[in-house]
């Protein structure tokens, strides 16, 4: 766990309230179908930085508001809900979390843990940065997290 300066960046996002956490699956199937309709979007006009934002203040087990983005470049005309988003830089506490996200909490406790600790606050919603994930490797073992809060 520790510090950084997350770089700004231009992201393809959807936002929106789901059942629960796991139904984030939900709006990256909507953004393989974006991608894969016939005006969808060059995917070569994306980045590698993948991620999402929860924005609940807590855990929830129902109604969670989150939004899913991928980097993108290039002209994009947002359609399907997608809107194209640019994050700021900012100062976060982050740590790497290795595995499913059936134990990505326990990261996130630890991290809030750390922030505490360290007399830091947070001052935006969590988010996480898929190095590995899902939509590359199929075995959960294999995946990696990062997640982010910023601080100040």
């Amino acid at each position: 766990m520790a510090e950084r300066e997350f770089p700004a960046a231009r992201v393809l996002q959807l936002q929106r309230t789901v059942a629960c956490y796991p139904a984030e699956g939900e709006l990256w199937a909507d953004l393989r179908t974006l991608l894969a309709s016939p005006a969808g979007v060059d995917p070569a006009g994306f980045g590698e930085l993948i991620g999402a934002t929860y924005f609940d203040a807590e855990y929830r087990d129902e109604d969670v508001e989150m939004a899913i983005w991928r980097e993108c470049q290039g002209p994009f005309t947002p359609q399907s809900g997608f809107e194209v988003v640019d994050l700021p830089a900012r100062r976060v506490a982050w740590t790497t979390h290795h595995g499913g996200f059936e134990t990505i909490g326990q990261a996130t406790a630890a991290l809030r843990t750390w922030i505490a600790e360290h007399d830091r606050r947070q001052i935006g919603p969590l988010f996480n940065v898929y190095v590995v994930g899902p939509g590359r490797e199929s075995d959960p073992n294999k995946w990696v997290t990062e997640v982010n809060v910023p601080i100040r």
